[in-house]
């Protein structure tokens, strides 16, 4: 059976694509500049992630505050 390779088939018309290390670097190196500047725009720390990132306007204490006010 013939299948043909390439535009529309869903595979790739080479059987492997390696690009030169050089390339990957200064990819790599582009988007990490990407990241920097996203995050200088928008105030993120880079060291903070998940549970460790604030919400913008809300204390930590809040929820504490509303509890002790319904047990009240």
């Amino acid at each position: 059976m013939l299948v043909h390779q390439g535009e529309g088939s869903g595979t790739p018309s080479e059987p492997h694509h390696t690009p030169f290390p050089e390339a990957q670097e200064e990819e790599i190196v582009k988007l990490k500049d990407k990241v920097k500047v996203l995050e200088d725009r928008e105030g993120v720390d880079a060291k903070q992630s998940g549970d460790d990132v604030p919400i913008k306007g809300k204390s930590i204490n809040e929820g504490e505050a509303a509890a002790e006010r319904i047990s009240n």
